[in-house]
């Protein structure tokens, strides 16, 4: 499509048939406006970072330059080939040498198999990098940094404030005592501003400048003053573009396009620092503009990230015209869609890019991903960077709430004093901020006698993914001094399968919550139509013991309402070496009917406790029966013996 014309190519395409299509000479038709100004020198753009190498014991260091060229620049400096993995790779000459000085004394370097990483047809640049390992004999040149230079000609012709086809000398700082990396500047080669061309107050236009890292304590100045160019700490550029060597602009077939060099260095650490060197393009209207631009993203490891970049035309434009994009470097892995749309209409016919990535643990950090959306006439919207945060996945999290209450149970916490004959409910949730993570929650162990768990719900939304079930549990007549715990899962997903060595990028994590379900003693919630002789029978006893243990039921024969609380027996404290047996045979009630009150008795013919202090708040429920219970207790004859004389 035309749109798609537009888009800037990357390195996952075949970027050149070897040598013809990066280095023809011809300009494209639809770029022809702007050919006079980018003849001449073919230097675009160039940056530097740097990083010590794994081997500590060494003062060895990696500087990578990246650089940006004239793409239809047309020379026998320029001489490309495919590297051994089929990267597209190009050795790069000129006027003077582009060389790489380490400031040591050892001999220089040279730009012998630059690698292609972007290209645009329409601005008519392509982007490369490549790398040089250095030893350094010290950390630091006697207590300063080492100075490591790039150096070459030629700029631009047509640049402003006496830059055109001047050479360019670039430094980075490198102190292996002060640091082991440096950061990396992250920008297009050419970026487009506004000309303004009224005499109003604030002639200024602005773009900023970025590295991957995103460190706030990064501060920036300008490498070389120029009039009307101004530049804050935090990367923020301003260009006057009514200043006195900018207001005379030379036309190219009728449109106004003045260029001019910007050179800018970040300052990290106590004294160290990093270079761009790139050219901006002061373009008048009409000129496309971004539509909506994504706001910094969050990808996890293993799970796709989608982001949609929209663009348009200036609503003045002329007939004819259409809309892509120029996009920089891009991680490994990260796919960008044809454009889809004219970009003509800001709402009915926007241009559309669509980006895709999965990424990897080697993609773990932060990613800055510069662009600018680019007429077929070659005018561009000032650069805009995409922030991509990438994160491992994390671990859900997983709440168990008691309904009734709103009670929040915490891992290994009980529930609060369930009663026999009421339905309680527990909502059991996961949630994972990843909203593209799947989630399995199930009970790691039995559930209480009689409850079910509901179907798991799964929702997703901007907030990640939860899964619900519900746990419902009515305990029974014979459930009273039920203690037991019982554990929930859940798990969530690995991610998709583009990382090529790792089976499971986003990492399955399991979270476990245990809750002890605790239901009270000798009480019990009266169901609709039970009467006091039914539940005198269910625990072999008969309406009057019942009554005598319900001082609030002024009649035995008063109707029993729903939900009404009924003492069913008599709280016992257990003492030292007590028995089961012996309890229920000294109040008269046997052995079933003392189970039946005690839930939570393992044994009847071994002793409960042994010591006071095991004994402490230990319990029974008893339904005392005096007909056949023992007529006193072992104090009686103790007590008798202190009366007599």
């Amino acid at each position: 499509t035309m749109a798609a014309a537009v888009r800037m190519k990357i390195r996952s395409m075949p970027l050149i048939a070897v040598a013809a299509s990066m280095l023809a000479a011809l300009v494209p038709c639809s770029a022809q406006q702007s050919a006079a100004l980018l003849r001449g020198g073919h230097f675009r753009y160039a940056t530097m970072f740097w990083k010590r190498t794994s081997d500590l014991s060494c003062n060895t260091i990696e500087v990578t330059i990246e650089s940006a060229w004239r793409r239809d620049y047309s020379s026998t400096y320029f001489t490309a080939a495919l590297g051994s993995s089929g990267e597209s790779l190009m050795k790069i000459n000129g006027k003077q040498t582009p060389k790489i000085d380490f400031g040591d004394g050892t001999a220089a370097k040279y730009l012998e198999a630059v690698r292609i990483t972007a290209y645009s047809e329409q601005e008519n640049w392509f982007l490369g990098e490549e790398t040089f390992t250095h030893t350094f004999d010290t950390p630091n040149n006697a207590g300063h940094p080492w100075k490591v230079s790039f150096t070459g000609c030629c700029r631009m012709r047509n640049l402003l404030q006496d830059q055109a086809d001047k050479p360019w000398d670039m430094t980075t700082l490198v102190d292996l005592v002060e640091a082991d990396t440096s950061p990396r500047i992250v920008s297009l080669p050419v970026i487009h501003v506004r000309k303004v061309t009224t005499t109003n107050a604030n002639q200024n236009s602005t773009f900023r400048l970025h590295t991957s890292e995103l460190d706030p304590s990064i501060t920036w100045s300008l490498g070389h003053a120029a009039a009307g160019q101004y530049i804050h700490r935090d990367g923020t550029v301003e260009l006057d573009t009514q200043a006195a060597d900018i207001l005379d602009c030379t036309p190219a077939n009728g449109i106004a396009v003045c260029a001019v060099n910007v050179m800018a260095y970040a300052h990290f650490g106590k004294s160290l620092s990093i270079p761009v060197d790139l050219v901006v393009m002061m373009i008048p209207d009409p000129y496309p503009a971004f539509i909506d631009f994504p706001p910094r993203q969050t990808a996890r490891l293993g799970f796709e990230l989608t982001a949609d970049i929209k663009a348009f035309q200036n609503a003045s434009a002329a007939s004819g015209l259409y809309v892509g994009f120029t996009v920089g470097t891009l991680p490994p892995g990260l796919h960008l869609s044809t454009v889809r749309g004219k970009g003509i209409h800001k709402e009915s016919d926007p241009a559309i890019m669509s980006l895709r990535w999965t990424p990897c643990a080697h993609d773990l950090g932060t990613h800055v991903l510069c662009m600018d959306a680019v007429n077929n006439h070659g005018l561009a919207a000032t650069q805009r960077c995409l922030v991509i945060d990438v994160v491992p996945d994390e671990a859900p999290v997983l709440v168990v709430t008691q309904v009734d209450t709103g009670l929040v149970i915490a891992n290994n916490s009980a529930t609060s004093d369930l009663r026999m004959g009421l339905e309680y409910t527990f909502l059991i949730a996961a949630h994972d901020a990843n909203p593209l993570d799947t989630l399995m929650l199930n009970s790691v162990s039995s559930l209480p006698p009689g409850a079910t768990l509901s179907p798991l719900v799964h929702t997703t939304g901007p907030d990640g993914t939860r899964a619900e079930r519900k746990l419902v549990f009515a305990p029974k007549h014979n459930h009273g001094g039920y203690t037991m715990t019982h554990c929930f899962a859940v798990g969530d997903g690995c991610g998709g399968e583009a990382c090529a060595h790792d089976t499971c990028p986003g990492r399955r994590d399991v979270v476990t919550t245990c809750m002890q379900f605790r239901v009270k003693r000798c009480e019990m919630v009266v169901r609709e139509g039970q009467q006091l002789q039914q539940i005198a029978a269910i625990y072999r006893s008969d309406w009057l013991q019942l009554w005598s243990h319900n001082q609030a039921m002024m009649h035995p024969d008063m109707e029993l309402n729903p939900h009404q609380v009924l003492n069913i027996g008599h709280l016992y404290d257990v003492q030292p070496f007590d028995k089961p047996l012996d309890v229920a045979k000294r109040f008269g009630m046997d052995g079933a009917s003392l189970s039946t009150l005690n839930a939570d008795l393992a044994t009847l013919e071994e002793a409960v406790c042994t010591s006071v202090v095991e004994c402490t708040s230990v319990q029974m429920c008893i339904l005392p029966n005096s007909c056949t219970g023992m007529s006193s207790s072992i104090y009686h004859n103790a007590l008798a013996g202190e009366a007599s004389p």
